[in-house]
């Protein structure tokens, strides 16, 4: 959940209900970048096993999500993720959902009728492997759907948690098993580049190239 245009709506729509929040601009993110800008050639897919935290939001028009990306242009701002999301917008409940910004415009969300259960772990992925323009996206075992974006070339991939304020608590956040698709194997990370936009808050531990921890937030 990237975009500029979702944060402003959020703070819109604090200042008509009247909530107070602190809000930090531009969202926050804490996590792993496979390139430290966007690469060529870039792998097929992106997976992880990500551990489901189940946190309170900061009451107002904040959340928090847990997610892979695909980066399909670093200038222009396109993205596909997959991953989960508690806040505003599905009453403060944790829902899978996919995202893709790309050159049709405003990101186009595709929220999923199953939901993830706290404290499991899963499976999620964004793979590119089979020659075609779509990318096949989802969580192993509970949902998929092919995504067609444009552009459609990978140029980096994340792992991240991102929230929209500092006093989201994010304790127990975990991420192993890192993948990437190089044609239609499946590997470890074998490079990250470490990304913690609020050190004074949040505490990113690196583990492996394709595994690390995260906590912090709060007062």
């Amino acid at each position: 959940m990237k975009t500029t245009k979702i944060l402003a709506l959020c703070l819109i729509i604090n200042v008509l209900l009247g909530f107070e929040i602190v809000v930090v601009a531009g969202n926050i993110h804490v996590g792993y970048r496979y390139y430290q800008n966007g690469g060529w050639p870039p792998p097929n897919g992106v997976a992880a096993d990500i551990k489901t935290i189940n946190k309170d939001v900061p009451y107002g028009s904040n959340f928090y999500t847990q997610s892979v990306c695909v980066w399909l242009s670093v200038t222009q701002g396109y993205w596909l993720q997959v991953g989960y999301y508690k806040g505003i917008y599905e009453s403060y409940t944790l829902k899978w959902y996919i995202e893709k910004k790309d050159s049709s415009g405003v990101p186009c969300h595709y929220w999923q009728t199953k939901t993830p259960t706290a404290g499991t772990t899963y499976h999620y992925y964004l793979d590119h492997t089979d020659g075609t323009s779509k990318w096949k996206c989802g969580v192993d075992g509970q949902f998929n759907r092919d995504i067609t974006p444009s552009p459609y070339t990978a140029r980096n991939y994340e792992a991240m948690s991102e929230m929209t304020t500092n006093l989201q608590v994010i304790d127990g956040t975990y991420y192993k098993y890192l993948y990437y698709a190089q044609g239609t194997d499946w590997n470890f990370w074998n490079t990250h580049y470490p990304v913690n936009e609020d050190p004074t808050v949040y505490t990113l531990t690196e583990l492996y190239h394709y595994s690390f921890e995260a906590d912090g937030g709060g007062e």
